[in-house]
C-alpha cells in the first residue's frame, strides 16, 4: 500500500490518495478536491469504478486504525474496555464483519460515555474533610486475581489481576497463562501466583 499526500499552497485544503495494486481511495476535506482528482485519474485510465460514502471501508484500514485508538483509551482512562480490545486486538490480522460491528458496539458506547470520569481514591467518606481523610485514613489496597479457564485456542486460561485503592482501578492487567491447566481450581492458583509479581 502507498499513501500520497497533496496540500494546498495556502495549507488550509489537502487529498490524501491510498493506493493498493488497482484500487484508489481518496480522502479529502471538500467535495471540489474529489472531483478534481477523479478527474485526473479517468483522463489517465480506463473508466474507473466509483464508489461515494461517507465513510468508505478500505481493506480493513478502518477496523486497523480504530483497534489502536481504542487499545489507548483502555490503557490510560477507560479501563473498562479492556476487556472489549483485548478481544479486537487479536483479530486486526483478518477482521470479520462481526468484528467490524464489535469495533462499531465499543465506538456507540464511547460516544455515549463521553462524560464520563475515571474515579480514583482511597474511600473516603464524602462529609469528611480532605486533611481528615488525609492524616487519619490508612490506604486500603484491595487485590483482586481472577482467571477463566482454558479460553484460548491451545486451551490455556487467561488471568486477570486488577489492584484497586478502595475506589477505582489503580493498576490491572490480564495475561494468557504459560501453561495448561486441568480445571479452573488450578487456573485460579496461577493467576494467583501470576499476581503476586505486582
Amino acid at each position: 500500500m502507498c499513501v500520497l499526500r497533496k496540500v494546498s499552497r495556502t495549507g488550509q485544503a489537502y487529498i490524501t490518495a491510498l493506493v493498493h495494486v488497482d484500487d484508489i481511495k481518496l480522502i479529502a476535506d471538500s467535495e471540489r478536491a474529489i472531483d478534481e482528482m477523479v478527474a485526473r485519474v479517468r483522463e489517465r485510465f480506463l473508466t474507473p469504478q466509483e464508489h461515494r460514502r461517507r465513510v468508505h471501508r478500505y481493506m480493513g484500514i478502518e477496523f486497523d486504525c480504530v483497534t489502536p485508538g481504542i487499545l489507548y483509551l483502555a490503557k490510560r482512562i477507560r479501563p473498562y474496555l479492556r476487556t472489549a480490545v483485548a478481544f479486537l486486538a487479536a483479530r486486526v490480522q483478518a477482521p470479520s464483519e462481526s468484528d467490524r460491528a464489535k469495533v462499531g458496539r465499543v465506538l456507540r458506547y464511547l460516544n455515549k460515555a463521553r462524560e464520563m470520569k475515571l474515579g480514583l481514591g482511597t474511600g473516603c467518606a464524602a462529609n469528611k474533610g480532605a486533611l481528615d481523610c488525609v492524616s487519619h485514613a490508612v490506604p486500603h489496597v484491595e487485590c483482586y486475581v481472577d482467571a477463566a479457564f482454558a479460553t484460548h485456542a491451545d486451551m490455556r486460561s487467561h488471568t486477570r489481576d486488577n489492584v484497586s485503592l478502595k475506589r477505582g482501578e489503580a493498576y490491572s492487567t490480564g495475561v494468557k497463562q504459560k501453561l495448561n491447566t486441568k480445571n479452573s481450581t488450578e487456573a485460579e492458583l496461577v493467576g494467583v501466583v501470576i499476581g503476586q509479581a505486582i
